[in-house]
């Protein structure tokens, strides 16, 4: 059986019960295979090829990031905290929010001040494992960030994390916690990026609790290099008249694989999950969503979009899921992809799985070309094919960027036009 990277990370300076929860997920990990194409979820996405043991840890980066050249940075933020490889390299937070009660760290020093709520969640997620990445992760994760936001705090602008990868045949796994109280409401971008010639593979997680009343945007932008594999496992907990709205940004990577799981669990509560994604080259991106509805009376919806040119290849998965007492559940799914070239391919798979009656759910899925018909109009106005084609592809995406913060739609806009030069 291949090998992932060496155990390293037991004797580290953590609280007993991070190290027994580390070994719980890594005992899961030694009993579990790697995921095969026989397996549903992984139909579309060979591993087996994937020699896991070239990779292997990197000493946090010595090098001091400044603030003049940190994109990360620009803008107005309420806090930020930045990663070289495993060091947090920058951190800052409002002192108006720090006196209110947020807290805005790296998950280690978190986990060194005894938090429990890490701990139940962490439990929670590796009793919960599906596949043998997520107990991988759960065992070595590397580093990352804890957002905490008490009662009824509202943080105006954006809480920026941004994770830089870099080093060839680097592993790295890190982790985001968000934790909002009742009433609380905030907005989070986190960016994981490296440099093109940088080779990562990167195994990445992520818990976020949504208490009742609460309401948190998350925004996830990945632009790692092409030589680079990216995985994560995601679980939202979204309660009683609570509002989480999620955008996954796929930019990046040779192989992408994503999982994101929204659970519903109080009346009134609403979810939104929204995604873009870009596969050209020889690109693979395979997103799963799954909307869970585990109470009555309440709203989800998930809107994708994807392109893939040239040779690249994507797969978009969603599923609504109803538990049997969540009746009155009003839930949507639609995913529209484009084809740009004969090499490229898109695969949707929007599912159903109903439990219970007084229900209104549905999902709807389109694949296709550019709009001829669309195109011929903007060419007999004076554009030339090239550039009306453009003007096609971002109008195409703008249905899910603009509904997202605008502290990122330059970004993006940005980001699209580079993939189309």
């Amino acid at each position: 059986m291949r090998r992932g990277p060496a155990v390293e990370w037991f004797d580290r300076d953590e609280p007993k019960w991070m190290v027994a929860l580390r070994r719980k997920a890594f005992d899961s990990f030694s009993k579990a295979d790697w995921p095969t194409p026989q397996e549903e979820e992984w139909r579309r996405t060979d591993v087996s090829a994937l020699d896991f043991s070239k990779y292997d840890y990197v000493e946090a980066s010595s090098a001091e990031s400044s603030a003049a050249d940190s994109g990360s940075r620009r803008g107005k933020r309420a806090g930020i905290i930045e990663f070289e490889n495993r060091r947090c390299a920058f951190s800052e937070l409002s002192p108006e929010l720090k006196e209110k009660g947020v807290r805005l760290v790296s998950l280690s020093e978190a986990v060194r001040e005894e938090n429990r709520t890490i701990e139940g969640l962490f439990e929670d997620s590796i009793n919960r494992t599906v596949n043998r990445f997520q107990s991988w992760h759960y065992s070595q994760w590397t580093h990352g960030a804890f957002l905490f936001v008490p009662k009824f705090v509202e943080i105006a602008e954006p809480i920026v994390l941004t994770f830089n990868e870099s080093g060839s045949g680097v592993f790295s796994a890190p982790h985001v916690v968000v934790v909002m109280e009742s009433g609380a409401r905030a907005v989070v971008i986190q960016r994981i990026r490296s440099g093109e010639e940088d080779e990562i593979l990167c195994n990445e997680g992520a818990d976020f609790v949504v208490s009742d009343a609460a309401s948190l945007e998350f925004i996830r932008i990945e632009d790692l290099s092409y030589k680079s594999r990216f995985f994560n496992h995601s679980r939202a907990s979204v309660r009683r008249d609570s509002a989480f709205k999620h955008l996954e940004v796929v930019f990046g990577s040779k192989l992408y694989k994503s999982r994101l799981e929204a659970v519903l669990e109080g009346s009134g509560g609403d979810l939104d999950l929204n995604g873009i994604y870009f596969a050209h080259k020889k690109q693979h991106v395979d997103i799963s969503t799954i909307q869970r509805h585990a109470a009555p009376n309440a709203n989800s919806r998930s809107f994708y979009k994807g392109a893939a040119r040239q040779k690249g290849r994507t797969v978009y998965r969603g599923l609504i899921e109803v538990d049997r007492n969540a009746s009155q559940t009003d839930a949507y799914l639609t995913n529209k992809n484009l084809v740009l070239n004969d090499g490229a391919r898109s695969d949707s798979i929007p599912m159903l799985k109903i439990n219970t009656n007084d229900v209104k759910c549905s999902h709807g899925s389109t694949t296709g070309r550019i709009n001829e018909d669309q195109l011929f109009y903007l060419m007999s106005r004076g554009f030339a094919q090239d550039e009306a084609e453009r003007m096609l592809i971002m109008a195409f995406f703008d249905d899910v960027i603009l509904q997202s913060h605008p502290a990122v739609h330059d970004e993006l806009h940005e980001t699209i036009q580079e993939r189309l030069d």
